[in-house]
This record gives C-alpha cells, structure tokens and sequence, in this order.
C-alpha cells in the first residue's frame, strides 16, 4: 500500500484574520490586500454565540446551542471563558467539560473556517482576564492547529488603533456611532505624543460589564485602570427584560410566557432584537404562541429603559466612580462604547446625562475590536511566538511599530456599589 504525504497547509503572510472573543460570542474578519472582510462563522451569521448544548449524543455549537438556552438551560455550557484554568466542570449525559476543554470544541468546531482561509490570527480578549489565562487561551489556539500572531485585550487594541479618531472634532451622529470615524484611523500620531489622551472602552458579554481606562502618552498606549461587574452582564439584562415582559403578558391576557419552555425560549431569542429596536426609538413587538394561545406585545422603547432603570443607574455610578478613582488622571476625551454595551436599555442615556464636560459619547461598530486586532498584527513582523498584549502597546513612529508591549498589568479596582459587584477570580480577588 502507498502512504503520500499530508499536504502542509500554506499560510498567507499578506493576510490576518482578526478574531474577537469574550464570553458571548467570537467573531472574525479577515485584512488583506482586498481590505476587511467578515468572515461568517455561522452563515449568514457573522458571529457564533461561544456556548455548548450537551444534552444530544453529538455536541450542538453556536446558534444550535442557542436556541435551547432556556428549553435545556441545565445541558447548556455557557459563560466559560473566565474560568479557564479552573476544575469547574460542565456535566450532562456522557458529555463532561471543563472551561479549556469546551473552549477547545469550539475551535475544534471552527478548524475547517481556519483551515479554509489559511491566514494568521490574531484575537482579541476581554480585558478581565489574567495574563495565566490569556497564555492558556494562546495555547488553545496553537493547540487547535492555528497559526497564532497575537494575542491582545480588545480595549487597549481599539484605542491604539483609533487613537486618531480622538483628535477629530466629533460630529453630530458621533453619539449615534462613531465607525464611520473610526475605520482606518491609524496615521502617524505626533499630536497624541504631545497632547497626552485619555479614552475610556465600555463592553458587556455574558459574564460581566467591564470599563477599562486607556491612556495614550509617550508613544505608547497603556491600561490606566479597569473593572468587570459580574451582576451587570448580560445575563442580569436579559433575565431582566425576560421577567418584565412576562409581568406585562399577565396583566395583558392573565398567562405567563414562562410556564411554557418553548414560548420562554421563544421570547428569549427576540430580546436581541427588542434592544436593537430600544437602541432605534422603534416600537418592539413581541410574539408569543402555543398550540393552545398566541398574544402579541408591543413595547415602548421607554417603557424598556424604565424596566432596566437600575440596572442602567448602577452601571453608570459604576463606571463613573472608576473613572473618578484613576488617580492624576484627567476626564477621558471620549467614552467608546461596543455595539452590546450601547444596546443597553438606558446606559446611553444615563452617560450622557452624567458625563464629564468634554467627553463625548461615541458607539464602535460591530467588528471594531476584530478589525483593530488584525489591523494592528498586519504591522508588526512575524515572531516564532505569539506576541501577548496585556498591558501596553507602542504606538507607531515612522508609520510602523517599534517594538511589541511589555505584559505588566495594572491592579484591579474594586468598585464598592450596592447592585454591582467588581470583578473577583473564582478563588478569591486577583
């Protein structure tokens, strides 16, 4: 019998694939020659919910997961990726994961999207995990058969790689969002060097709200202080919404959505698109349907902040007392919101209500962390290691960078509020 050689898989070096990942979802896009590209994870999805569902004898990922979060909560494996590193462990039938094991499947599951398009990595993460994790996450990858560049924390990439926008005067859609000035805005930065900028990058997932601080002086652009409050995620959000929405069927037709799995389910899975709609100032309409009922509800974007008026009140106290606890330093001259965090109901309007004078209110696009990770790694030049990114990175002289960011990491604060909790490691304060 004739054994032939498995093929080596070529990487293309003109090409880098930016990753974002927290404990929600993981997104990708590609920057090359052909410029951005979004990569479907799940097609047409651009983005793959990071969860598991464990209750069939084959592994169900991403949107399949998704869809019987609330039908099999207890066959779910959701919220891991800051417990890599842990024993916890997620059980269910034959199936049996820890954080790195489940994060493993995940990649394992994408290998065929990696291996089609045949480029380096480089991934962006939350910024509350410890240095420990992200170098078991870098293994992870590189155990997955991905060619990994890099590995940096989103905030600190979006402020390094729009730091220019800063500079601009904002427009009057800049509260609305900011993308349109952000794309691309990475010249050389000779006024940042003398003017020292601070910019503040706000972020929601499943696990937590997190605020980190981003200050830009001296070439360089470094993590002045940040913070994650496990009760302000988006779980407590939805988990909110859900139960209002319910108290508002009661009293409508005297039934309760969540006596029946599927129509919580249901209900569920329209509560991303009800904050969108929030986000707009559109009337929201839900549905809600059994064999034996169906009731539709129509929602005023008002009456969803007023539902979530102290998780937003709470989250803004939150993040404007981290600020205020930065010492020496001045107000941020922006406040950069993701696409999650602005869909908020109320967080939009609480921080423009309290924010400092000349701050402004600014919404990144959708792939603005996957685009700064990728635009970012397509300048530096390829190393036998990945490069992690936890604490500082240069900012570029001469239209290219210097040198790659040390790994030192500034100290956790630890914001005492009545309804949000800083952010703990599972074995006590980090």
């Amino acid at each position: 019998m004739f054994w032939g050689r498995r093929a080596t898989r070529r990487i293309d070096p003109t090409r880098i694939i930016g990753v974002e990942l927290n404990s929600s979802i993981i997104r990708a896009l590609s920057w090359g020659a052909e410029g951005l590209r979004p990569i479907p994870l799940q097609p047409p999805a651009e983005e793959m919910p990071l969860c598991l569902a464990l209750h069939q004898r084959r592994l169900l990922h991403g949107q399949a997961a998704w869809s019987v979060f609330r039908t099999m909560p207890h066959a779910i494996c959701d919220n891991f990726l800051p417990l890599l590193g842990h024993t916890q462990r997620w059980q269910f039938g034959r199936h049996s994961f820890t954080a790195e094991s489940a994060l493993e499947a995940i990649l394992k599951h994408l290998q065929p999207i990696w291996d089609a398009q045949a480029a380096p990595l480089a991934v962006a993460v939350p910024v509350y995990l410890s240095s420990e994790q992200v170098q078991r996450l870098a293994t992870l990858f590189r155990r997955a058969n991905c060619t990994l560049r890099a590995v940096l924390f989103g905030p600190l990439g979006v402020a390094t790689a729009f730091a220019a926008a800063l500079q601009t005067p904002p427009s009057p859609a800049s509260t609305q969002n900011a993308s349109g000035a952000l794309v691309q805005a990475y010249p050389s930065l000779p006024g940042l060097r003398q003017n020292p900028l601070t910019v503040g990058i706000i972020d929601v997932d499943t696990y937590a709200l997190s605020a980190a601080l981003v200050g830009i002086s001296n070439d360089t652009a470094r993590i002045l202080s940040f913070c994650a409050w496990p009760r302000l995620g988006l779980t407590a959000w939805y988990n909110r919404l859900l139960d209002a929405v319910a108290d508002h069927c009661i009293r409508l037709c005297r039934r309760d959505p969540r006596d029946w799995p599927e129509v919580e389910q249901r209900l569920f899975e329209q509560l991303p698109l009800a904050m969108e709609q929030c986000y707009a100032a559109q009337s929201i309409r839900l549905l809600l349907q059994t064999d034996a009922w169906y009731q539709e509800l129509h929602v005023d974007p008002e009456e969803l902040e007023t539902y979530c008026a102290d998780l937003s009140q709470a989250a803004e106290q939150a993040i404007r007392q981290m600020l205020q606890n930065t010492h020496n330093v001045s107000p941020p001259r922006a406040l950069w919101l993701t696409t999650r965090a602005s869909r908020l109901p109320g967080l939009n309007r609480q921080l423009q209500w309290n924010k400092s004078p000349g701050t402004r209110i600014e919404v990144l696009s959708s792939s603005a962390i996957a685009q700064a990770a990728a635009t970012l790694t397509a300048q530096w030049p390829p190393t036998e290691n990945p490069i992690l990114l936890v604490g500082t990175i240069p900012l570029p002289a001469n239209g290219h960078l210097s040198g790659f960011g040390s790994t030192s990491r500034t100290t956790r604060q630890f914001i005492p509020t009545q309804t949000a909790e800083s952010h703990q490691s599972p074995h006590g304060n980090a």
